[in-house]
C-alpha cells in the first residue's frame, strides 16, 4: 500500500511532541507495549479532524491503546491538517483504517475499494444554534442572518446547506469560519455571526461552560453517523478482527466513558440500505473536491 507523506510521529507517553514539531499533520504512536511489538509495523488509525487535534487524540487514545491490546500491534493515530485533505488521502488508498464521515466513507467504498466495517448507532445531525439571547425562534426566523457552518466538507455543512436551500435562503448567508467548529459558541456569544451550525454529537459533547449562554435552534435531517472502513488491501481475516474489537471497546466500560465523552454511542454494520441513501451526498462530496482540486491547479 502506498501511503502520503504524513508528518511527524509523537509518543503518547513523550507529550511534548506538540511544541516540538512545526508540521501540521499529526501522528500519535502508542508505545504502551515491548520492544518487540513496537517492530511491528503500526495499525494506522485515521480520524477526520472534526475537532481540534489535541482533543481529537486524546479522546480515541482510549479506543487505540484497546485495539493495540486485542490486535497485538502497534496503533498509530493519525490526522491532516484539514477535513479535505484528509478525504483525499482517503479516497488515494493512504489509511489502512479510517474514522470518517458518512459521505466520505460511502464515496470511499465506491471509487476507492474501501470496505465498511462500522457505523456509529446513532445519527448524525446537525444543530442550528443562537445565543439565548435571541429572539429567533424557529428557522423560519433567520431572515437575513449570517449563520457560520462548520468545515464546507462536513457531513454537517451538507445537511445545513440543504436546509437553507429548503427555506429558500440565499447561499451567500453562510459563511466557513477558519478553525474548527468546537470555537463556533464562542463567536456567538462574542456576537461575530447571527446563528451558527455544528455536529450534533460535538455540540453536547463540548463542556457546559462551553455551551453556557447558547440554544438550539432547529435541527438538520439525520443520516447514518461516522464510520469505520478498512483499506481493500487489508485481508478478511483482519478486517474481521479490526471490527470485533471496536465493537468490544464500545461495549467495554472504557467504550461507555468514551460514548459520554464523544457523543458517539454504539456501534453496528451499516447496511446496505443505509449506504445507498449516502449516495447524493457522496456525489455531492466528490463534486466539492473535484471543484477545489481544480481550483487549486488553476492558481498555480
Amino acid at each position: 500500500m502506498t501511503h502520503p507523506t504524513r508528518g511527524f510521529q509523537v509518543s503518547f507517553l513523550s507529550a511534548q511532541g506538540f511544541a516540538r514539531w512545526p508540521r501540521l499533520t499529526i501522528a500519535l504512536l502508542l508505545t504502551l507495549a515491548g520492544p518487540a511489538r513496537a517492530q511491528e509495523l503500526p495499525l494506522e488509525l485515521g480520524l477526520a479532524p472534526y475537532i481540534s487535534v489535541r482533543p481529537l487524540m486524546a479522546l480515541f487514545q482510549p479506543l487505540a491503546s484497546f485495539l493495540e491490546e486485542r490486535l497485538g500491534r502497534p496503533v498509530l493515530l493519525v490526522t491532516a491538517p484539514s477535513l479535505r485533505e484528509f478525504d483525499e488521502r482517503v479516497l488515494a488508498g493512504g489509511y489502512e483504517v479510517a474514522m470518517l464521515a458518512p459521505q466520505t466513507a460511502r464515496l470511499a467504498q465506491k471509487e476507492a475499494g474501501y470496505v465498511p466495517l462500522l457505523r456509529v448507532s446513532d445519527d448524525l445531525y446537525g444543530v442550528f444554534l443562537v445565543t439565548e439571547a435571541s429572539p429567533m425562534a424557529s428557522m423560519k426566523d433567520l431572515g437575513n442572518a449570517t449563520i457560520a457552518f462548520p468545515d464546507a466538507f462536513t457531513a454537517t455543512a451538507h445537511l445545513g446547506r440543504e436546509a437553507v436551500a429548503t427555506l429558500g435562503l440565499s447561499p451567500t448567508q453562510i459563511v466557513y469560519p477558519l478553525g474548527f467548529q468546537d470555537s463556533l459558541p464562542m463567536s456567538l456569544r462574542r456576537g461575530e455571526y447571527g446563528v451558527a451550525l455544528m455536529n450534533g454529537s460535538a455540540f453536547y459533547q463540548l463542556k457546559p461552560e462551553q455551551r453556557e449562554g447558547v440554544r438550539v435552534l432547529a435541527e438538520t435531517r439525520h443520516i447514518p453517523h461516522v464510520m469505520f472502513v478498512a483499506h481493500p488491501d487489508m485481508p478478511a481475516a483482519r478486517q474481521a478482527a479490526v471490527r470485533a474489537a471496536i465493537e468490544e471497546f464500545m461495549a467495554s466500560p472504557a467504550g461507555h466513558q468514551f460514548s459520554g465523552l464523544s457523543g458517539l454511542s454504539g456501534v453496528r454494520p451499516p447496511t446496505e440500505s443505509e449506504l445507498r441513501k449516502l449516495d447524493s451526498l457522496a456525489l455531492e462530496h466528490k463534486r466539492l473536491l473535484d471543484e477545489s482540486r481544480k481550483a487549486r491547479s488553476g492558481s498555480r
